[in-house]
């Protein structure tokens, strides 16, 4: 399954041949029996296609961005720091700052 080995160097090739070629791998690939990864290195053959599975996805993300939308309050709200100085910022130093070394 996936890409053929051969498959990669003709990906930058425009000519009218070659994206006949990578569309028909393509739509190979998306009607296959999907994969599933499952822990400790194992695969598991899965009754749904690839282009299902992206197509189920593609669903998520859209009810994703329209609950995200609607919502009154950010689904992440970023704490706001302090603004620090200079003056602040070496005055808590452990450091001594290179003003105090004397030559």
């Amino acid at each position: 399954m996936g890409l053929p080995s051969n498959t990669v160097p003709e990906m930058d090739d425009p000519s009218s041949w070659n994206v006949k070629n990578l569309l028909k791998i393509s739509e190979d690939m998306l009607n296959q029996k999907s994969l599933e990864t499952v822990p400790f290195g194992g695969k598991r053959l899965l009754s749904q296609t690839n282009a299902e599975r992206l197509e189920w996805f593609a669903d998520q993300l859209v009810l994703e961005h329209r609950s995200r939308a609607i919502r009154e309050t950010p689904t992440v709200v970023l704490k706001q720091s302090p603004a620090t100085t200079a003056t602040t910022t070496a005055a808590s130093s452990p450091y001594p700052s290179s003003s105090s070394f004397s030559e």
